[in-house]
């Protein structure tokens, strides 16, 4: 996974909106995956004219872009995630600053 820290640059819901597009690409690239195998399986059992030299070329393209796929949606998550937690650290502070503030207007 990346060790790039993007998240200051990206809105979280810019980060969910993209997390969401390669969910999108993902399940697509599945329908590719189940129509490669049906034709290598009806090849084999049918025969036809596909090149299947050509076909498993292009099930290892869809394997690799799929992998590629999974890997940037998980680097997307983990920026979502950062981002949350700082949001809550950030609310923590917030809430502890309140907290210490109305302390000392309480004492005076």
């Amino acid at each position: 996974m990346s060790t790039k820290t993007i998240t200051a640059a990206y809105s979280k819901k810019s980060l969910e909106s993209c997390t969401d597009l390669i969910q999108d690409l993902i399940e697509g690239s599945t329908e590719f995956h189940k129509t490669f195998m049906y034709l290598e399986e009806a090849m084999k059992k049918v025969g036809g004219p596909i090149d299947m030299q050509r076909m498993s070329e292009l099930k290892d393209l869809w394997s690799v872009s799929n992998r590629q796929l999974l890997i940037q949606k998980a680097e997307l998550e983990f920026q979502i995630s950062q981002l949350e937690a700082k949001e809550e650290v950030d609310a923590a502070l917030k809430q502890h600053i309140e907290k210490a503030k109305e302390g000392r207007r309480a004492q005076s």
